[in-house]
């Protein structure tokens, strides 16, 4: 597969949709099903610079200072005080199990993604956890389901999209399904650069 080092943003947009895309999921799956998503993106400032780990802080417009990384190619090319773009994805999804009675335990699934070396630095981390949960409430006029882990931990999910929303009205407690929560956050230093 040829890249094109020209466009770094492509890659971390390929990188959030493999983390979400029905083949990163466990063979004989059905399709999962998108309840909800956020994808929030704003400009940060590099606050700071570990070269022993590759890592590098952003300082929010807000403030709230964010550690990513590691950034395995380019790192020697950021520099304190750079602009760059952060992007913040979520998404939560179920998908039904094709052996309820399998291992009841969580796995999770890690993805790292760094641009190619020679241009603009970029990194992605992403993690994606799939859980068996079992359905305890279902409330389709506020369109939300109550899940049951294997820990007994309850979590109550609202659906904001129509696929969403469509699998709510037709569940029942009792069923037996996978939830898929993937969590990852992207950096790459903006075409215009502060010193």
């Amino acid at each position: 597969m040829r890249r094109s080092h020209a466009r770094p943003a492509v890659g971390l947009l390929a990188f959030a949709a493999a983390l979400v895309s029905p083949s990163a999921w466990v063979e004989n799956h059905t399709e999962p099903t998108l309840l909800k998503q956020v994808v929030h993106q704003e400009y940060a400032t590099v606050a700071g610079l570990d070269p022993g780990t590759h890592m590098v802080s952003v300082r929010e417009d807000g403030g709230r200072v964010v550690s990513v990384g590691p950034v395995r190619h380019n790192f020697d090319q950021i520099r304190l005080g750079d602009r760059v773009n952060v992007t913040f994805y979520a998404a939560t999804a179920l998908q039904s199990l094709p052996n309820p009675s399998a291992d009841a335990s969580a796995r999770v699934q890690s993805q790292d993604y760094t641009a190619p070396q020679g241009i603009r630095p970029a990194t992605a981390s992403g993690q994606t956890v799939h859980s068996p949960v079992t359905v305890v409430a279902v409330d389709p006029v506020k369109e939300s389901v109550t899940v049951q882990h294997a820990d007994g931990r309850r979590q109550t999910i609202q659906s904001d999209v129509q696929p969403g929303q469509e699998l709510i009205r037709r569940l029942h407690p009792g069923e037996s399904l996978e939830l898929i929560q993937t969590r990852s956050v992207s950096v790459r230093v903006s075409d215009v650069r502060s010193r």
